[in-house]
């Protein structure tokens, strides 16, 4: 029968997680909402905080543990980095084995015993670092709270490879506000070319289709992208490598010619992208399309906006901002549309645009990143979708309704499946915004 897209393939709550410093008094410990008036903060620890009395009374049990340690006359936990504080946290959860039961569903069972440390290669990687981490938590925490130090690497190896980055999936926080640690959606494997994507419905975390998916095994035939799948092999290879311990061997990283393009001059003559090798920096001899030579000087140019753009050479005190927008009406002319930095200026100008409220190039640069968002992320993702709705309230703003409108249908078509018509995102944020340019 398989999967639509669409569909929900597993929905988990966290096994458990720490909301980051810089939000502890902005987000809820239980719900994960916005903090508003009727703040409740524990009266033991006076660390985690509440937005209600209702979510401190639900929370109470889970936080009961962890508050013990926190309100020891010893107790420097609150100083700690929020890895450590995690780790902390998990290590208080699971030496009581009845907080060590499997996830169960869809099929599926994990346990944290199931969990993946790559303890051995942490230790071979960072040993010392993770002896100063150790370090940290023991001048923090009570001797009667602490893990061993090979207990702690394993929680660590463990939180590495398998959190994930908390969000709202709503407009009134897109920056990611804790880690968390779910069972059943570490089960799902990393593919450069995913079917499927992480969705967030306050604590829930869904795991859902973005394309149709054939029967199977879940573990199998799903997949979700651990990486930016716009960045080129090396670097996305670089990145699985580093944080995950592992190589991908998916379709997109052996797809070399397709990979070239992602470095790219634009051809004088056709227009066709240009491989450019920005390891030896060897000019291109001609245009594998139309065999016209790539000039010097185009090539110099090229490289001139990757250096300033990737590495600060030649901004003459310039802010990033004031860079990018200084670079990428000559980029039209020298970088190819496939080019990656191309892409990500554009829309990096879109947005500063957008903020600045200047519409008319915010929408310019918007519509020229949208085929290669669509190219590289996939038409039916939300990356895509939030650039379709950016353009939406552009076009809306500069009553361009027909445009808006247009904008608008696609980004439904997406937001619709992806999160759901029954995601609060759909119904209060983004219906909102479609009513408002539509009805008008």
């Amino acid at each position: 029968m398989g999967y639509s897209r669409g569909d929900i393939i597993i929905k988990s709550e966290p096994f458990t997680f720490i909301l980051f410093e810089k939000f502890r008094t902005e987000i809820c410990e239980q719900c994960w909402e916005k903090m508003g008036e009727g703040t409740c903060t524990c009266t033991q620890c006076n660390l985690v905080q509440y937005c209600s009395k209702a979510c401190f009374e639900a929370g109470a049990k889970d936080h009961k543990d962890e508050c013990e340690v926190l309100k020891s006359e010893s107790s420097k936990i609150s100083k700690l980095p929020d890895q450590l504080r995690l780790v902390l946290r998990l290590w208080i959860k699971i030496r009581n084995i009845d907080n060590c039961k499997s996830e169960e569903g869809y099929g599926l069972s994990r346990g944290w015993d199931d969990l993946m440390d790559h303890k051995e290669d942490i230790l071979e990687r960072s040993k010392e670092f993770m002896s100063e981490q150790y370090s940290l938590l023991v001048g923090a925490a009570p001797s009667e709270a602490l893990p061993t130090e090979d207990q702690f690497v394993s929680i660590y190896g463990k939180v590495l490879t398998n959190s994930f980055s908390l969000r709202t999936d709503r407009f009134c926080g897109l920056e990611p506000f804790g880690t968390g640690m779910y069972l059943l959606p570490s089960t799902i494997d990393h593919s450069c070319v995913p079917n499927c994507t992480v969705v967030f419905r306050g604590r829930e975390l869904l795991i859902v289709a973005t394309e149709d998916i054939p029967d199977g095994n879940i573990t199998e035939v799903a997949k979700i992208s651990y990486v930016n799948s716009m960045e080129d092999i090396a670097a996305r290879q670089l990145q699985l490598k580093a944080c995950w311990f592992f190589q991908c061997d998916c379709r997109l990283c052996h797809d070399i010619s397709f990979d070239e393009m992602k470095h790219s001059v634009k051809c004088p003559g056709c227009h066709s992208p240009c491989p450019i090798n920005i390891k030896t920096w060897k000019e291109p001899a001609e245009c594998r399309s139309c065999r016209i030579q790539v000039d010097p000087e185009r090539f110099s140019r090229y490289k001139y906006f990757y250096n300033l753009l990737e590495n600060g050479d030649g901004g003459q005190g310039m802010s990033y901002d004031e860079m990018c927008e200084r670079a990428v009406a000559e980029m039209e002319n020298i970088f190819s549309d496939r080019d990656i930095l191309y892409v990500k200026t554009l829309h990096y100008v879109h947005t500063t645009c957008i903020q600045k409220e200047k519409l008319s190039p915010g929408i310019l640069y918007g519509e020229r990143a949208l085929p290669m968002f669509e190219m590289y992320f996939g038409e039916n993702t939300g990356v895509v979708a939030g650039l379709l709705l950016r353009l939406a309230i552009c076009h809306g703003e500069a009553g361009n309704t027909e445009k808006a409108y247009s904008y608008l249908y696609r980004a439904d078509s997406i937001y619709r499946l992806i999160p759901g018509s029954d995601h609060p995102f759909y119904y209060k944020d983004f219906k909102k915004i479609y009513d408002t340019y539509i009805s008008s």
